[in-house]
């Protein structure tokens, strides 16, 4: 299992905030990922879900989005 946290800045002082929790099973890997960025009305936030299959090597899979 891995997680992690990354906040990333840009020129006109907006910021996104992202989180993620990945998953090994098998010849699988899942991966969730949240981004956070503040708006004049709340919290914008996004979310991505990423799965891969692994055939053999590392550079071998098949990834869905």
């Amino acid at each position: 299992m891995d997680a992690g946290f990354r906040y990333l800045r840009f020129v006109d002082d907006n910021w996104i905030y992202t989180f993620c929790l990945g998953k090994y099973y098998r010849n699988y890997w899942f991966n969730a990922r949240v981004y956070l960025s503040p708006t004049g009305s709340g919290i914008w936030n996004s979310y991505a879900l990423e799965t891969r299959y692994y055939f053999g090597g590392s550079d071998d899979y098949l990834m869905a989005r």
